[in-house]
């Protein structure tokens, strides 16, 4: 048992607060003589950004073959972003196809799935999969596109990044090699 005169000599606990990292945030806590985590207040707090895209991008189409029947294309795009906090952007993929593809483009409805894009802005790189759909077309000069892309993460600030963007336009293979698209979309990133 304590006596009082115990208890008048005894020294107050001191409580010093210490910043904590626990489930990748930093806590304010004290800690008490045993060690345990007491009074813990979050710091930080994750916020959820949406950007907008709404821009414009031009670029090519890079056509190689080894034996003539099977061929790498390469599409780069490069313009605006439409969005100052994403920048100018460029959008890279690559895919393997066939002779067989590329002769019905135009008179046939002709689908790509699981392309790999990669989009590039100063803050980062936003990594997605999308899907090309090219539209029969009555003219071999004007041939409708569309590529619907699903985001599945990114680097730097785009980190985590989540949402979709499209790109449309027409393709004109009898003019060269050269795309003009619109982009649209969000990229939601969470800090």
């Amino acid at each position: 048992m304590f006596t009082r005169l115990s208890r008048l000599r005894r020294r107050p606990r001191r409580l010093e607060p210490n910043l904590e990292a626990m489930e990748g945030r930093l806590l304010l806590s004290t800690i008490g003589t045993q060690g345990h985590l007491r009074h813990p207040a979050p710091l930080v707090r994750s916020v959820t950004h949406r950007l907008a895209l709404s821009g414009r991008l031009s670029g090519g189409i890079d056509v190689t073959t080894q034996d003539g029947q099977n061929f790498l294309i390469t599409v780069t795009l490069a313009g605006s972003s439409g969005n100052s906090r994403v920048g100018s952007v460029t959008i890279q993929s690559s895919a393997a196809t066939n002779l067989a593809f590329l002769s019905a483009i135009g008179s046939k409805t002709r689908t790509l799935s699981n392309l790999p894009l990669e989009l590039t802005a100063p803050g980062g790189t936003v990594a997605a999969n999308g899907k090309l759909t090219i539209n029969r077309s009555r003219s071999q000069s004007r041939i409708p596109f569309l590529l619907t892309a699903k985001i599945t993460g990114g680097t730097g600030s785009f980190a985590g990044a989540t949402g979709s963007y499209r790109l449309q336009g027409n393709f004109n293979p009898l003019a060269g090699n050269s795309l003009n698209v619109q982009l649209r979309g969000t990229i939601v990133t969470h800090t």
